[in-house]
């Protein structure tokens, strides 16, 4: 193994600044605009243009495909020009508030010519792009030990772009540079690590680009391996493990327990990945034939590490035996830490098609970005500013000459929604920006202190901006709070955090990735059916004669209608077991360590025992189930995790 080592981070940019007297005279005018209360604004913002109304031409213009041509290469054209003016401003040839004109432009032009870019000048071009590379492909293919899989390995790598690969069931007892340059490529030979195979089971690989990443601190276990990956253009470090699950029961219990003893030697951002030969829960496998000891094992090793499962798309199951009446289950997992969860905030994963095993691979991106357009949100906290009743009165009294109802409905709700986006720009402006600015100001006036004592104005202006500072946070909080939809949480609560990843995890869970039909219907990804008939006594009736033109798919019991299962017999432990798990699978998302006891006590009551008591209006849930349940959100309130027996 070979391990290159982290490069050094050049110094920052430098940029040119205006002259001094216009300096002060804005900064002193920025001062006083930081320290007016919460609810005027506290940085000028532009007064938006008014657009000139332009009448409709009676008939259609002329179309002209030379003239349509010439539209785009102009925009094409304004597109590179704004680039060229963001690089030149970036490298220190232009001011900030200098025009890129002809002479800007001609040095511009020189800039990569006339000698080589300055190592600061390097550092800010290659902070313009941010870390986008984290292409993370995982896949078990059954044995790199012949040319036809090792070279099935290297397609996938180069169809992804992958750029750091992890490999389980190798079946390799030596990984040299060779085989690694006709697996992954040549671009990984430089980090990369490896587990021995026993014989002719097992083994792992761990591989990261040479051109983005480090690798470093490689531990090995029994059935992992793990080390730390530096990214060269942040040079930010956060931990992998990759794992190869054994197979009988003896030895995954043993397995779950040495994950736990990973929590020592590995990062705050860590990502735990591969086949781990368990399942978290009774839906990850398509029969009733399931270890509910191993389960919540598993369950409670995941909460211990302070661990979530990433949602994956494409796939429900990532095995399959291949047979006519197919087993499937979903052994292969990607967990990650809250932290790891806040570097990657776009991470998508996805299952992609293999033909040479019986496992799925998956690619989780590190970045997915998703154009959106800006559209009207309604703030909570508006109804507590200054203003903004009057501007919705204003608004949605305006005179209306339309007469359909509907049309005047649609109008007047145009309206306020327009006028309310101008009086949250004129009057709060960007809240992170003021919070920075404040924080940054704060900064200055201590550090002063320290050298010199302050002015009777000087002290004044820290403390209305130490006001400033905690009303901006109260409204961040109320945003939050709203993001998440975590209403019950009173509004001075502190958990920034929890907020967080409530909110990341409600956008992840809505973003639709494709849309993808063949009769232009909008579906998911998933490729969701929601209709489903359970036939009872049709031994006789042609079904899919009768089903022809109705959009929905046989099924068999036991079943599910309204979340509730759905069975002619009575029910088991394992038809139950996907109540429990539904219950469980809650606290991993909700990070019960951030918040405090009290509300966890309204989460167990308004979620936990809700979710038991709808089932308990219609089935009779036997004892096990409600002492399951119980335990569930005793240990929620006082520990703050599920426990590894409570599931």
């Amino acid at each position: 193994m070979v391990t290159a080592s982290a490069r050094a981070a050049p110094p920052p940019v430098t940029s040119v600044t205006p002259a001094a007297d216009d300096a002060s005279a804005r900064f002193l005018g920025f001062i006083d605009s930081v320290a007016a209360p919460v609810q005027q604004p506290l940085m000028c913002t532009p007064t938006a243009k008014k657009k000139k109304k332009v009448a409709l031409p009676l008939a259609s213009p002329r179309r002209s495909g030379r003239l349509a041509n010439k539209k785009r290469a102009r925009s094409l054209a304004d597109g590179a020009e704004a680039i060229q003016e963001l690089i030149a401003r970036v490298c220190g040839i232009l001011a900030p508030t200098a025009t890129f004109d002809d002479a800007a432009k001609a040095a511009y032009q020189q800039l990569f010519i006339n000698a080589p870019l300055a190592a600061s000048a390097i550092h800010a071009l290659e902070a313009l792009v941010k870390q986008k590379n984290v292409n993370i492909f995982n896949w078990n293919p059954r044995g790199l030990n012949s040319k036809v899989r090792r070279d099935a390995v290297r397609d996938l790598i180069r169809d992804t772009h992958a750029s750091i690969v992890c490999l389980q069931e190798t079946k390799l007892d030596v990984v040299d540079d060779a085989i690694i340059s006709a697996t992954l490529g040549p671009n990984f030979i430089a980090n990369y690590a490896f587990l021995p195979a026993i014989g002719t089971s097992g083994g792992m690989i761990l591989s990261v680009s040479d051109a983005f990443f480090t690798l470093s601190d490689v531990h090995v276990s029994a059935n992992t391996l793990s080390a730390s990956i530096t990214m060269l253009s942040e040079g930010t470090s956060w931990s992998i493990t990759c794992v190869y699950g054994p197979q009988s029961e003896s030895d995954k219990l043993l397995f779950i327990e040495e994950l736990k003893g990973l929590k020592s030697i590995i990062q705050d951002a860590w990502l735990l990945l591969g086949d781990f030969n368990l399942i978290t829960k009774a839906s990850d496998k398509n029969n009733l034939n399931i270890n509910r000891r191993l389960i919540g094992k598993f369950r409670a090793a995941r909460d211990f590490l302070v661990l979530k499962d990433m949602r994956m798309d494409g796939r429900r199951f990532t095995w399959s035996n291949a047979q006519a009446d197919p087993v499937l289950t979903k052994i292969d997992h990607v967990f990650c830490t809250t932290d790891w969860d806040a570097l990657f905030l776009d991470a998508y994963l996805q299952a992609i098609t293999s033909a040479c095993s019986d496992h799925v691979p998956l690619l989780l991106q590190g970045s997915v970005s998703s154009p959106r357009k800006h559209s009207f949100k309604f703030e909570e906290f508006w109804f507590r500013m200054q203003g903004f009743k009057e501007t919705v009165t204003d608004a949605w009294n305006k005179d209306i000459l339309a007469t359909d109802p509907i049309r005047r409905v649609h109008i007047k709700l145009a309206r306020t929604a327009k006028a309310l986006k101008r009086w949250q720009r004129q009057s709060i402006g960007d809240l992170r920006m003021q919070l920075a600015t404040a924080k940054e100001i704060i900064l200055r006036m201590d550090q002063a202190e320290e050298a010199r004592p302050l002015s009777d104005e000087e002290r004044a202006l820290r403390r209305q901006l130490k006001c400033s500072y905690l009303g901006l946070l109260s409204i961040q909080k109320i945003k939050l709070r709203q993001r998440s939809r975590l209403t019950w949480i009173r509004l001075g609560d502190a958990n920034t955090k929890f907020f967080h990843v409530r909110a990341n995890g409600r956008r992840r869970k809505v973003h639709i990735q494709s849309l993808v039909s063949a009769a232009g219907t909008a579906i998911t990804a998933k490729d969701k059916e929601e209709t489903e008939i359970f036939p009872v006594r049709c031994a006789d009736i042609d079904l899919v004669d009768i089903l022809a033109d109705f959009p929905a798919k046989l099924a068999s019991f036991p079943g599910k209608y309204l979340g509730l299962p759905l069975h002619f017999r009575r029910l088991w432990k394992v038809d139950l077991q996907p109540l429990i798990d539904k219950i469980a699978g809650k606290l991993p998302g909700w990070i019960g360590k951030n918040l405090a006891r009290p509300g966890r006590v309204i989460l167990a009551k308004t979620v936990l025992m809700a979710t038991g008591i709808y089932h308990a209006t219609i089935i009779l849930l036997p004892k096990w189930a409600r002492d399951r349940i119980n335990k569930i959100a005793r240990t929620f309130v006082w520990v703050g995790e599920e426990g590894e027996h409570a599931a």
